[in-house]
């Protein structure tokens, strides 16, 4: 998707320090969305009081499915960040043992 924000072999130090804070800026927004989206599930009146699905309100099937979302989020955001600069560092500590 994003193919400018990918480890390649060949970039510099520089260039990883500028992907992994952009990386870093880009997680901290979803993530930051991700709390609003936690904060608004428990905001204001019931949606639906009245509207029942077996024992559990649709009130709270929205709330509880706007939670997961938003935890959902959380977790992408941060493997999309650490999982893929945890890989260049493995990487690049196997390939100086390996030209050893």
């Amino acid at each position: 998707m994003l193919k400018i924000l990918q480890y390649k072999d060949q970039h510099s130090l520089l260039s990883i320090i500028l992907i992994t804070c952009v990386r870093l800026v880009l997680t901290v927004g979803l993530c930051l969305f991700a709390f609003y989206f936690a904060v608004a599930s428990t905001m204001g009146p019931a949606i639906a009081p009245e509207v029942w699905i077996g024992e559990i309100s649709l009130d709270m099937i929205i709330r509880i499915g706007m939670l997961i979302t938003s935890i959902g989020i959380t977790l992408f955001a941060i493997v999309w960040l650490v999982y893929p600069l945890l890989r260049l560092l493995y990487n690049k500590i196997t390939a100086r043992y390996r030209s050893q």
